[in-house]
């Protein structure tokens, strides 16, 4: 008797379980984001995919959708050309180049303006949202308090960004030609510098007859540059060229103007390979073992950061 009953307890028990999980799928995790479900009823119907990281570029970068990238889809070419670490990624603009957005591995958005297409409706567990802001947070465009809980990684010009995005960087000429700035710690070689000498620029700062120079074509920057520089030129001279200046010697002395590009000659720009490090980091170990994402992007991004409103008066 005692045998029976023990069978039908386990029966019934097997039978909550079952009910309990039943009701968990298709009731609390039917109520999650709608991404988690849409996702779940593609799995089985993914195609085998190889080693290939894709990025797409889901929102335009100011007035491009290919982010300024030769192409609109670029691969393991551009990759090569730009001596990447790793080449095995593609970047693409075209959603349509994948069966589903929720087959790229990342997705770029960029912060500092508003979208024009929303939220995709579709995410995969495994694909990353990455935060991209080139700008300062005084030019972020996006309110981005709407993306609680939303980013995986960030992008962005500060050196403590998972992928570290600025306008240039500064390598060594010789040896290994590392990048020593910009970073969290920047090491600068002390041999030598407290005995340099170089007569021939030596010779160019005596007879300097000016103080300093402005270049500039971005007029009344949210950050205040023209009223200090107007708050400078009290103490000191500074000739400011450009459309906020009205020094125009250039203008009329073509072969003066050429001087300027002599350079060109003698030194290459190097950008931040950015999408370079993306792509590293998308075939490295953390980007399949490590979970992480950022609660509140917004405190992440504007806490500590410059304000719009000038902290110092001029």
């Amino acid at each position: 008797m005692k045998n029976v009953q023990r069978g039908r307890f386990a029966i019934g028990l097997a039978f909550g379980v079952s009910l309990f999980l039943y009701c968990y799928y298709n009731v609390i995790f039917d109520n999650c984001a709608e991404t988690c479900v849409s996702y779940d009823q593609l799995v089985d119907e993914r195609p085998e995919k190889n080693n290939t990281k894709y990025i797409l570029t889901y929102t335009n970068f100011f007035t491009s959708n290919n982010w300024f990238l030769n192409e609109e889809t670029v691969g393991e070419d551009f990759f090569r050309y730009h001596q990447c670490p790793e080449t095995d990624c593609v970047v693409t603009s075209r959603q349509d180049l994948l069966p589903s957005i929720a087959y790229f591995d990342a997705l770029v958005f960029h912060g500092a303006e508003e979208w024009r297409r929303p939220v995709p409706t579709l995410r995969s567990p495994s694909q990353l949202y990455v935060a991209a802001i080139k700008e300062s947070p005084a030019h972020t465009k996006r309110d981005l308090a709407q993306d609680v809980d939303f980013y995986n990684w960030t992008m962005t010009y500060r050196a403590d960004s998972d992928v570290q995005w600025t306008y240039g960087q500064l390598s060594e000429i010789g040896g290994e030609q590392r990048v020593v700035a910009p970073s969290e710690r920047t090491s600068w070689p002390q041999d030598g510098f407290q005995n340099y000498t170089n007569q021939a620029l030596l010779g160019l700062v005596r007879n300097k007859t000016k103080m300093a120079a402005q270049f500039v074509s971005h007029c009344g920057a949210v950050s205040g540059r023209d009223k200090l520089v107007k708050a400078i030129q009290k103490a000191v001279k500074v000739d400011v060229y450009g459309k906020c200046g009205t020094m125009e010697f250039l203008a009329d002395n073509p072969e003066e103007y050429v001087k300027y590009f002599w350079w060109k000659e003698q030194y290459r720009v190097t950008r931040s390979k950015t999408f370079c490090e993306l792509c590293r980091m998308l075939h490295g170990i953390w980007a399949r073992e490590k979970s992480q994402y950022y609660k509140d992007i917004r405190e992440w991004w504007f806490e500590g950061a410059c304000q719009v409103k000038a902290k110092i008066e001029f």
